[in-house]
């Protein structure tokens, strides 16, 4: 397990080692989910029929596969503890590819 001095430096390390995620940390999951299927809703708006395509998929209009795909932890000096970093993917269609996929992180402590 990495030290590192503060929670900044946990931020800027994913940031610079993880090319999709990077710069789209969540405070929670929930917001992360909210804004994974918002993602997914405006980018297929203009499909020729978006409830179709959902459906396809299992899903309703918005909805999202999420899945947690890798964790990180550090020892961080300013809050005195192990730090976790949780990255997670969401797609609708899991046959696209990854960088059609909406990535995003969590720090959590």
């Amino acid at each position: 397990m990495k030290n590192l001095k503060t929670i900044e430096e946990v931020r800027e390390l994913v940031n610079a080692n993880n090319y999709y995620f990077k710069g789209n940390e969540f405070d929670g999951y929930f917001e992360l989910k909210a804004a994974a299927e918002e993602h997914f809703k405006t980018v297929t708006e203009d499909s020729d029929d978006q409830e179709a395509y959902f459906k396809t998929f299992g899903l309703n209009v918005g909805e999202a596969h999420i899945e947690k795909v890798k964790v990180e932890k550090y020892f961080v000096d300013e809050v005195n503890t192990t730090v976790t970093v949780e990255f997670y993917e969401s797609f609708v269609d899991s046959g696209v590819s990854n960088e059609d996929h909406f990535h995003a992180f969590l720090i959590e402590y």
